[in-house]
């Protein structure tokens, strides 16, 4: 299975597949994860494309309608400064296997953010694809 990030206009399932603010970026890497494990940990790269800092509360992962947090908490909030990109750590524990989370319709990744004082939060839709040999 692969999962990735959406990255076209129109998006998936209605959805758009870049509804998030103009202030942070997300970047989810391309997995290949194994079809029975029950857990996704994204390789998540966030850049601040504001003029502010921004501060980064939370992650969450919804699926199938079921929203999932963020297990990796230590180290939060995070402040990223005007301009700068870094990699986060997540894990989400899920309650169906990788391939049953992913395979009919996207998921929202979130990023829960403060920036000059307003909570935001910006989106990486998310797809599930077989493999084909």
């Amino acid at each position: 299975m692969t999962i990735r990030q959406v990255v076209q206009r129109g998006g998936v399932n209605g959805i758009p597949a870049t509804p998030s603010p103009g202030n942070l970026t997300i970047s989810v890497r391309t997995s290949h994860p194994l079809k029975g494990e029950n857990w996704y940990a994204p390789d998540v790269t966030v850049t601040n494309s504001s003029a502010s800092p921004i501060s980064i509360n939370s992650f969450e992962l919804a699926a199938k309608s079921v929203v999932y947090g963020n297990k990796r908490q230590e180290g939060y909030p995070v402040v990223l400064a005007s301009g700068e990109t870094r990699p986060l750590r997540l894990w989400f524990d899920l309650r169906e296997d990788i391939w049953k989370t992913f395979s009919k319709e996207a998921a929202d990744l979130r990023v829960n953010y403060v920036i000059d004082g307003q909570q935001m939060t910006a989106h990486a839709n998310i797809i599930g694809e077989r493999l084909s040999y």
